[in-house]
């Protein structure tokens, strides 16, 4: 249906403007790194399909920032040792919505944070 297909893009991009808005510094981060990955992906041949899948998980790829606190995100300074596991913690909780209801995943299996690769945690 071509109204509910419609529907559904409006809100993840709903969703990522919320993200982004969370942080001024960062606002339309999201939608470029979409476009980035959309533009590789479609460059690398991957099927039509596939492609805009990662288009949405670059629009939903800072999902986690909707948890944390502006004290946190807008931090100036390092974050302290409590401060950086309580955000590595939110990243990784945020995955959830986004696993494979009903077996069939919502998005492509990529790594939703750089935190994953910092910290070796899946």
């Amino acid at each position: 249906n071509r109204e509910l297909r419609k529907a559904y893009i409006e809100t993840i991009r709903a969703l990522a403007e919320a993200i982004d808005a969370k942080d001024a510094y960062t606002r339309g981060h999201s939608e470029r790194v979409a476009v980035y990955s959309s533009r590789i992906s479609h460059r690398l041949g991957l099927e039509t399909t596939l492609t805009e899948r990662i288009y949405f998980a670059g629009l939903l790829h800072d999902v986690g920032k909707i948890g944390i606190p502006d004290a946190i995100i807008a931090k100036p300074d390092r974050l302290d040792p409590q401060e950086m596991e309580r955000l590595i913690a939110r990243l990784l909780s945020a995955r959830e919505p986004f696993a494979c209801p009903h077996g069939r995943p919502i998005l492509v299996k990529i790594p939703l944070t750089e935190f994953d690769r910092l910290f070796h945690r899946t």
